[in-house]
């Protein structure tokens, strides 16, 4: 759960809003895009500029076998390859996205970027933001939001006692 953000004023009256400082980048990350073939390196590097600069306080880590992102669930992955590097938002960001992931091989939570194509880095930004948005408002996990369970009591029916009066 993210903390609430409070409001402060400073010594000019001004409200300002305390920022939590960004994650730092995990050496399990750099050692993971190093493992990767060579000719997927510097597109991971960049994949990883862009994802964390809308994802600053997500935790690096490697899950499922990939980099990945997390900051109350897990925002989004990537993976490198001899032919492309893939990028894992999962299935909702697809669904959002679906027009503008055509024309690249897809899957119901994954893109595929050929290494042969200029990396849209603008799009990873957008998808990463999305992610961190999405998981704030539904509570983290997959895709559950967190709503109190509330019993609908069904009707409810007033009867006048007996000797009540009005």
């Amino acid at each position: 759960m993210r903390p609430v953000r409070s409001t402060i004023v400073d010594m000019s009256g001004s409200p300002t809003i305390p920022r939590q400082s960004p994650a730092s980048p995990s050496p399990e990350v750099a050692a993971y895009i190093e493992t990767c073939p060579e000719s997927s390196r510097a597109r991971l590097i960049m994949l990883r500029e862009a994802i964390r600069e809308e994802a600053p306080h997500a935790t690096e880590r490697i899950a499922y076998g990939t980099a990945t992102w997390h900051d109350g669930g897990n925002i989004i992955h990537i993976g490198g390859y001899a032919q492309h590097v893939g990028l894992y938002p999962g299935s909702g960001a697809m669904v959002v996205f679906a027009d503008e992931v055509q024309g690249f091989v897809t899957s119901k939570g994954a893109i595929q970027f050929p290494h042969d194509r200029e990396l849209p880095l603008d799009l990873v930004r957008r998808l990463t933001r999305w992610r961190v948005d999405h998981i704030a408002a539904t509570g983290g996990g997959r895709g559950k939001a967190l709503v109190e369970s509330v019993r609908d009591p069904g009707p409810i029916h007033f009867e006048a006692a007996p000797d009540a009066s009005f």
